[in-house]
């Protein structure tokens, strides 16, 4: 991956010249295999994918995902989402002029398990703002040790916001961790509808028309149907299936 000059985006004259951003080698790929790199916009890239010393090479896609957990226009417009990018922002300017005496503070000794879980959790949160590339390299053990403390403590917690508390921490785990069946189970358990279950509500009703133009009547149904609140914004189009099992709950967890 290095980085595109130029209006023209079929011109790839100079690519060698530039500086290489990002490589990845693919092996094993028998049953498909992805390759993740975290980018941050607006910007142009361009990709060389080589064949090397295989026999030949087939690329099915490329997916440009938001490193968002609540992605537009599924819980938040457009207007509300871009507040919270500049919310974000706003937030990591003051992380980056913070004092090393007033960061230090935040690693100071818990004094019990769950404070030192969620201190850890909230600085992952920081993180992802401030050192991106270091939260996209090693986030993830952080992550997979958070939840396994979250889901043995969820065990002995009684129902209530702190159980509540519990179930959005997990969710987000499940979702750095890119176990996203969990995170929508997660995600049902905190009272919202999953993004893809209010796609295939729409998609399989027999009425509206996702052809070319699927964003605009997720966006058009949301703002006819706005509910309550962001949790029930599709109550009337969605199936909900009851769910009382904790995410992750009778399977492996990492």
């Amino acid at each position: 991956m290095r980085p595109h000059s130029g209006p023209d985006l079929a011109n790839i004259d100079g690519f060698p010249k530039r500086a290489e951003w990002a490589r990845g080698r693919f092996q094993d790929f028998w049953g498909g295999t992805y390759k993740r790199f975290l980018v941050r916009g607006p910007a142009q890239f361009t990709l060389k994918i080589g064949r090397r010393h295989n026999f030949c090479t087939i690329l099915a896609g490329v997916f440009l995902d938001l490193v968002d957990e609540e992605p537009v226009p599924y819980f938040h417009s457009v207007e509300a989402w871009k507040a919270l990018g500049d919310n974000q922002e706003e937030e990591r300017k003051v992380l980056r002029i913070q004092a090393p005496a007033d960061r230090g503070a935040r690693f100071r000794p818990s004094r019990s398990e769950a404070e030192a879980a969620g201190r850890c959790f909230e600085e992952l949160e920081r993180m992802r703002l401030t050192h991106a590339v270091w939260w996209a390299c090693e986030g993830r053990r952080f992550y997979a040790a958070i939840l396994r403390w979250t889901l043995r403590t969820l065990e002995s917690t009684p129902p209530g916001s702190d159980k509540q508390r519990l179930y959005a921490r997990a969710a987000t785990c499940y979702y750095h961790l890119g176990l996203y069946e969990k995170w929508e189970a997660g995600q049902v358990l905190c009272g919202k509808t999953p993004a893809r279950q209010i796609e295939k509500a729409l998609r399989w009703d027999g009425v509206h028309d996702f052809e070319g133009k699927g964003y605009q009547v997720v966006t058009d149904y949301l703002r006819e149907h706005p509910g309550d609140g962001q949790s029930e914004r599709v109550a009337d189009a969605v199936p909900r299936q009851e769910n009382t099992q904790e995410p992750g709950a009778g399977k492996e967890e990492p």
